[in-house]
């Protein structure tokens, strides 16, 4: 039996906003990412906007994707430098 804690204490909201961010700087839709990186737009969507967290493999492709990755890397590291408080784009 697997034992170990799922239950994450941490807010992804500042990752799916980054994701939201690197994707319009782009001028990518949600339906043109999804088409990329092989996943439905309404799972991109609860990520972005719902504070959903992104599985290892789909946010690994998204820091990697040599037309996407400039971007994300950039914006998530703006917003983990600013305090929680100020973190929402």
């Amino acid at each position: 039996m697997d034992e170990r804690n799922n239950d994450f204490d941490f807010d992804f909201m500042p990752i799916g906003q980054a994701i939201k961010k690197a994707r319009e700087a782009r001028g990518m839709t949600r339906e043109q990412l999804a088409r990329i990186i092989g996943y439905a737009p309404r799972h991109i969507q609860s990520i972005e906007n719902e504070g959903q967290h992104p599985s290892i493999e789909l946010f690994i492709q998204l820091i990697t994707h040599r037309n996407y990755c400039f971007y994300m890397k950039k914006t998530v590291m703006i917003l983990s430098s600013l305090p929680p408080a100020e973190r929402s784009l």
